[in-house]
This record gives C-alpha cells, sequence and structure tokens, in this order.
C-alpha cells in the first residue's frame, strides 16, 4: 500500500485557505552537478513530457538544466522572499555529494506527464538542512524527507521502460553538489 500524501485528497477537502495557493507552493532546492540524460539515453526524447504553459516545471529532461535536490516543499511564502532567513537557517552546513538509491517513478499515477526521479542515500547533511528548513511556515506535502533528483518528464505509457533504463544506468553513481541554494525565483551561491 503506497502513502498517502496531501496531493491524494487536496481536490476532495474543503481547503478553504483563499491566502493559500496550493497550486504555488514554494520550494528549497540544491543545486548539484548537471546530469545528462538524453546524451545518455538520446531515444528518450521523443518521449519526454512538457507542459510548461500550466506547470513550467514540466519540461522535458530537467536535471540537464539546473538539477536540484528538493530540501523542503510546500513553502506557503515564495522561498525568495524569505531568502535572508533561509540563509540564516542552512549556515554551516556543507554539502559535498549524495548516491543515489534507486530511480523511481515519483508523482500520481493519473499524471499523463511522469516524473522520474533518483532517490538518493539522505545523507547527515541533507537531513539536517531539510529539519532546519521545517521552522519556516509550510504545508506538510509529503510526511518523510526522501531526498530526489528529478532526472526527467515522460509520457506516462513510457514510464515503467525510462525508470528501469535509468535505474541501470545511476544506480550508485555518485553526485557531487553544489552550495548553491535554489529559492525558485534566485539562487543563493
Amino acid at each position: 500500500m503506497t502513502e498517502a500524501t496531501l496531493w491524494d485528497y487536496k481536490d476532495h477537502l474543503d481547503l478553504d485557505y483563499p491566502e493559500i495557493n496550493f497550486n504555488l507552493l514554494g520550494f528549497v532546492g540544491l543545486h548539484l552537478e548537471d546530469i545528462p540524460v538524453t546524451e545518455n539515453n538520446p531515444d528518450i526524447v521523443p518521449d519526454l513530457a512538457f507542459d510548461v504553459e500550466r506547470r513550467p516545471w514540466v519540461n522535458g529532461a530537467v536535471a540537464e538544466r539546473g538539477a536540484h535536490i528538493t530540501l523542503l516543499y510546500g513553502l506557503i511564502k515564495p522561498a525568495h522572499e524569505q531568502a535572508a532567513i533561509i540563509e540564516q537557517l542552512l549556515d554551516g552546513i556543507h554539502f559535498s555529494h549524495a548516491y543515489v538509491d534507486n530511480v523511481s517513478i515519483f508523482g500520481h499515477p493519473s499524471d499523463e506527464q511522469t516524473p522520474i526521479v533518483a532517490e538518493l542515500t539522505p545523507s547527515p547533511e541533507l537531513r539536517e538542512a531539510n529539519r532546519r528548513l521545517r521552522f519556516l511556515p509550510h504545508v506538510d506535502t509529503y510526511v518523510e524527507f526522501k531526498p530526489h533528483v528529478t532526472l526527467a518528464y515522460v509520457k506516462r505509457d513510457t514510464a515503467k521502460f525510462w525508470r528501469a533504463r535509468l535505474d541501470e544506468q545511476y544506480y550508485g553513481k555518485k553526485l557531487h553538489l553544489t552550495q548553491d541554494i535554489d529559492l525558485g525565483e534566485k539562487i543563493l551561491a
């Protein structure tokens, strides 16, 4: 049985919070080296999915352009408006690398554009960053912090194939992290 999240219930609950746009929740991410998904898999290109008008982040092989690990998702106030406090919260944490545990399909099964993510070993530094960021006002959309990086969005009917192929390539891979914090519209270097 899979774990239920806010997204499984949001359309069926009476969530009347006019000051919160549940479709525009903010995030804090940690940049890492770009991952050459299409270079290693040129045959993935026809299967990439895009929905940039409605959801700008659904943009094909996203790990090739500004790959990031989501340290916290669900911020009520945009992260770039809280840059100073986020910088203070993360002060003293040094990020160096992360390892891919496996590649999985993320998101709701009814999504036409399916995210393929590399799940990462939750290092002490990643856990500490998430713990500190939880002091910010946010909606807890997922119960447990599971560090991951989105590799690509693909068409739903190809997702299982690409999950398996990318898992073969990236399982156990060491990813080099930067110290750059992604606030959605601003980068803290």
